[in-house]
């Protein structure tokens, strides 16, 4: 039923450069990456939670 409710992916790429979007998030792979920081942040934005790793989305 969800699925019937989405909206193409033609539509979602049109729409989104029409906003300006830079990136678009289309499936959720997570890529393996080492552990990686931002100097002075105190997050982490390369650890998965959902996944227990870091990596990067694709």
């Amino acid at each position: 039923m969800l699925a019937a409710q989405a909206p193409a992916l033609p539509d979602v790429v049109v729409a989104a450069v029409a906003r300006g979007e830079e990136h678009l998030l289309l499936d959720g792979t997570l890529i393996d990456t080492d552990c990686i920081r931002d100097p002075g942040s105190p997050r982490d934005r390369w650890y998965s939670g959902k996944h227990r790793q870091h990596g990067g989305l694709v």
